[in-house]
């Protein structure tokens, strides 16, 4: 734990308050509360907002998903991830209780979808690289993936609404009935449903979060013959000429960025994105896993290194203060969104 942090997130439920629902399945409920400092307290020290998911485990279908995703988040210590404080189990009720940094109400999907104007591509790339900085944690810690990287599983900071934070789908309480589209699983595991999901489809659904946040919230493809074609149709690549240098990279030409198709008519959407953003969705969405870059490769790209990390690198310049105005900018919009 932080420096600090040792006088709150006891082992027993005398030490939070329980202040609100804010999502149930049939096994589990998720309180928005706050962890009482530990006896005596100092008088510096407040109540600290948390979340505490709680969980019948008798009622619980997904045992094994649960402990899995509880050990990683446990070992997820990253500022753009929602790990887990402490865990125990209620002696009054036998619930596991699982205790976490305290986040928005609703996840980024929702935010964005109810939000009144679009995201500006600087607010869209701070929002990919602050997630992708959280999935390279994930990745960084072994061989077990993410699982769920989408809108749906991202969530803002609680209180700023400049951080982006992923979180884990069971853990946040967000497990849903409603069947995902066939292209939000990555092309290999749709051919063998006997393969795992690895690393290489967290990047797959990366590159899907990505269109979410250009489309605002909901994009316009379901299947993975619509993902070639959205990426065949939105794209001219033009090979370099032969005087170029071997090494340089293929410009490429974002045109229409995709058609919204319904039985009564065609409708049609123009998304005015960045070469460089949408050749990191092209990348993120190949057909082939093992052509597909890995979290450290993507972060590595240019798009990424021109678009300005959440860590503080000391530097005082006027891109800085661009940068902060943006973010600014960016909270708004979602906060606004997050109470509408």
């Amino acid at each position: 734990m932080e420096g600090g942090e040792e006088v709150y997130f006891v082992r027993s439920e005398d030490g939070y308050t329980p202040k609100e629902i804010l999502r149930t399945t049939a096994a589990a409920v998720l309180w928005k509360a706050t962890a009482k400092p530990s006896t005596p307290p100092p008088p510096s020290q407040p109540e600290k907002p948390v979340q505490i998911l709680m969980v019948d485990a008798d009622k619980l279908e997904c045992v094994y998903e649960l402990t899995e995703e509880y050990k990683l988040a446990k070992r997820c210590h990253h500022e753009h991830l929602v790990g887990v404080h402490v865990s125990f189990w209620s002696k009054t009720d036998n619930r596991l209780w699982i205790v976490m940094p305290s986040v928005s109400r609703v996840s980024l999907r929702a935010m964005i979808a109810s939000s009144p104007s679009a995201l500006p591509e600087a607010g869209v790339g701070t929002l990919l690289r602050q997630t992708l900085e959280g999935l390279d944690c994930v990745h960084a810690l072994g061989d077990r993936p993410h699982g769920n990287v989408c809108a749906g599983c991202v969530y803002m900071a609680d209180g700023d609404f400049a951080t982006a934070k992923l979180g884990f789908r069971e853990l946040m309480c967000e497990r849903t009935t409603k069947r995902a589209a066939e292209c939000w699983v990555a092309p290999e595991l749709a051919r063998d449903p006997k393969m795992v999901h690895g690393k290489a489809a967290d990047v797959w659904t990366f590159g899907l979060f990505a269109l979410e946040l250009v489309y605002g919230g909901k994009i316009p493809v379901s299947t993975h013959e619509n993902v070639k074609a959205l990426l065949r149709d939105n794209f001219n690549v033009k090979a370099p000429s032969s005087s170029s240098s071997s090494s340089r990279r293929p410009s490429f030409s974002w045109k229409l960025f995709g058609r919204l198709k319904t039985k009564a008519k065609t409708k049609t959407k123009t998304v005015a994105i960045s070469d460089l953003l949408g050749e990191v969705i092209r990348m993120c969405l190949r057909e082939d896993p093992s052509k597909r870059p890995t979290t450290k490769q993507l972060l590595e790209h240019e798009y990424f290194k021109t678009t300005l990390s959440s860590s503080n690198n000391g530097e005082e310049s006027v891109l800085d203060d661009k940068n902060n105005k943006m973010k600014k900018a960016l909270a708004d919009l979602l906060k606004k969104a997050c109470t509408l």
